[in-house]
């Protein structure tokens, strides 16, 4: 993406100038010395927004062809998928040959998806590009007539039909008005253009970053003892290249996970051969990767796999991603586990809840615990090192959800009350700091895969907003959902221009964020514009709340 820093470069710069030729066409005092000063300015307006819409679309045609050879490829698979192939293993993760190739036609598909979603990201960028250049050619025009006029604005007096030197001041001040104002109107188109592309070129960001999560199949490395065949089916199961925003295994937790296989002794990675051999569900073997990846001990994996051998796809599914991957609505789509619905326990806890089901989404032992109420051998995070016996005995879901959303509320609040950490702690009325979200993330790295930061938001600031809404886009789409702090304004009262609730952006596709609302326990869809346009109407995604006021956002850093 070198022309968006470029693009941005210029913007700032178009900025500035046109606020430089703004003040001068209100402050005319020598006309003369006028048109030296805007020559100074308008060459800012000289080149067109960067980029060529025909090699745009040529690059467009390209990943139109590689959906195609990925449709023929998936139709091909899906066919010998439909074969009475023979029940014999062909992998370790991969179990029975028709499990692979369905895994292989899934990544098929998902492959076809991202490169359609590249395909028509780059075709509406490039006609956005055509559009932006016409404009700034537009613009150019309007500068250069103006600057024309400029050039022509001197007026002198004429008396008795004979010219003078004598400069008629009212008439040449009038002139020098007219050919600003047409200065200042080119200025202000050509500036257009430059804001114009810059908006696309988030979006271009946005979607490619979800094209992307598509293409995992490809450049998965494969992990030591695992075949090709192992690869598709982690790369489906828990990759979710037929779906990303599903995905819970970033590049960092992927090579957490060659880590840990590649440091086992033979005695153990036999062990560990012989515990995924014994799943038969392909999700079930690649939950049980999930935990090796998060840092579980083989004690701990043979624990999670007899806890999870007779559930289904669809109990492992439920149960892993704390329902929150079910098909999102408008409207929204509750997320229950065992009849509980995944909200939060009182009106401080929405955070909390968010962070839960993060973490839970990471860490399968806290999920298996959370929906079984057995404690894993061993498993005893350090958010949670504080609970007594009998909380680990408690006897419902719903109880135990309480307790991890009240374990992780002092997990964030404890010392927190600064941003860098205090001898106070946040105080428990007012929720879950933003800082001691992104904190309390950052402790627990091998579960997350990555560094968090916490980011204010102004969403009156249109450019600060499509960059933070653009890199939660793509860690969503990497399998790292994002919390998100929502608010209103002064006029809802001066205690809502500060956040009020917590949501969790949890994927991202087509221009269409998901959202977690712990408030309601729904997972709601919403068009990227309801978000990019800062303070418009209150969303039930966000808990009625209108503006986007702090984010907590992976680096991308495994520190």
């Amino acid at each position: 993406m070198g022309d968006g820093w470029q693009a941005t470069t210029v913007l700032n710069r178009a900025r500035r100038a046109v606020q430089r030729l703004a003040h001068i066409a209100e402050d005319i005092v020598n006309p003369v010395a006028l048109a030296a000063d805007v020559g100074s300015l308008i060459h800012t307006f000289t080149d067109p927004p960067a980029g060529d819409p025909d090699a745009v679309l040529a690059a467009a045609s390209r990943y139109a062809a590689t959906a195609q050879t990925a449709h023929e490829v998936k139709a091909a698979l899906d066919q010998i998928a439909t074969a009475h192939l023979p029940a014999v293993a062909v992998g370790v993760a991969a179990g029975t040959a028709g499990q692979a190739v369905s895994a292989l036609a899934l990544g098929a598909g998902g492959v076809e998806e991202g490169a359609r979603i590249a395909d028509e990201a780059l075709r509406r960028y490039a006609g956005e590009l055509r559009t932006a250049r016409a404009d700034h050619a537009t613009g150019r025009g309007k500068l250069q007539d103006g600057v024309g006029d400029l050039g022509r604005c001197i007026d002198t007096y004429d008396v008795l039909g004979v010219p003078t030197p004598i400069i008629d001041v009212p008439t040449t001040l009038r002139r020098a008005r007219e050919a600003m104002d047409t200065i200042l109107a080119g200025a202000r188109t050509c500036l257009g253009a430059y804001e114009h592309v810059n908006r696309e070129l988030h979006t271009l960001r946005r979607w490619l970053t979800d094209s992307a999560g598509y293409a995992r199949l490809a450049s998965v490395d494969t992990p030591p003892g695992f075949s090709v065949l192992d690869v598709a089916v982690i790369s489906v199961q828990y990759l979710a290249a037929d779906d990303p925003d599903r995905a819970v295994l970033d590049d960092a937790k992927l090579a957490n996970l060659t880590a840990r296989l590649g440091a086992m002794t033979p005695a153990e990675r036999a062990r560990l051969d012989a515990l995924l051999t014994s799943l038969t569900d392909p999700l079930a073997r690649s939950i049980v990767l999930s935990a090796i990846a998060a840092g579980a001990t083989l004690e701990q994996a043979e624990f999670l796999a007899a806890s999870i051998r007779t559930m289904s796809t669809d109990d492992l599914r439920t149960t892993f991603s704390l329902d929150t991957d079910n098909p999102a609505t408008a409207s929204g789509t509750a997320a229950y586990v065992d009849g509980t619905l995944i909200d939060q326990t009182d009106t401080t806890t929405c955070g909390s809840t968010s962070l839960v089901v993060l973490m839970a989404q990471s860490d399968p032992l806290l999920a298996l615990w959370l929906r079984t109420g057995r404690r894993p051998p061993g498993y005893d995070p350090p958010w949670l090192a504080h609970l007594t016996p009998a909380q680990w005995a408690a006897a419902s879901y719903d109880e135990r959800l309480t307790i991890v959303e009240q374990a992780m509320k002092s997990a964030t609040n404890d010392g927190q009350l600064l941003p860098g950490g205090s001898p106070f702690p946040w105080p428990s009325g007012l929720g879950t700091p933003p800082w001691g979200s992104a904190d309390v993330l950052d402790r627990n790295l091998t579960t997350t895969g990555t560094g968090y930061e916490s980011v204010m938001i102004d969403d009156q600031d249109p450019s600060l907003l499509r960059d933070t809404l653009t890199r939660a886009a793509a860690a969503a789409n990497a399998g790292n959902p994002v919390p998100l702090y929502v608010g209103g304004d002064s006029s809802d009262g001066l205690d809502s221009t500060i956040p009020r609730h917590v949501v969790l952006i949890t994927g991202y596709h087509r221009g269409v964020y998901t959202i977690y609302d712990p408030s309601s326990g729904n997972q709601y869809t919403v068009p990227e514009q309801e978000l990019l346009d800062g303070g418009g109407p209150a969303l039930d995604a966000l808990g009625r709340w209108t503006h986007p006021d702090w984010i907590v956002l992976p680096t991308g850093d495994p520190r």
